[in-house]
């Protein structure tokens, strides 16, 4: 497993934008994952109760970057991918939210309504 800081990440996805054996996977809840996200990124949702299920049935040998919105989750996540022998699992040190504090662009989705 590699941490990869925000730079870094950004450097691999780049490297890895066209590769189709390339996930960016975001595990937030899927509110959040509406709300803001890296672009390019898929989400299944650690919470949710069939996330074991649907990370089970991902392709081990495709190259995976994680990340939740800070570490304790992607940590157990990328131990668990580990375990079910994926080949190459990465994530994001600090997660969307140190991607955000250092000025790296994510998507937002987030409406703004104006009463005036």
């Amino acid at each position: 497993m590699n941490h990869l800081e925000s730079e870094e990440a950004l450097e691999f996805i780049n490297k890895n934008k066209q590769n189709p054996d390339f996930i960016l996977l975001d595990i937030r809840r899927k509110r959040d994952f509406q709300k803001n996200r890296i672009d390019g990124a898929i989400n299944i949702p650690y919470f949710d109760e069939d996330f074991d299920r649907k990370l089970k049935k991902l392709d081990r040998n495709k190259i995976y970057l994680v990340y939740y919105s800070a570490d304790a989750v992607s940590n157990i996540t990328v131990e668990t991918m580990d375990e079910l022998d994926f080949k190459n699992v990465n994530k994001i040190a600090g997660g969307i939210s140190r991607w955000h504090k250092n000025g790296l662009r994510i998507i937002s989705s987030i409406k703004v309504d104006y009463v005036i």
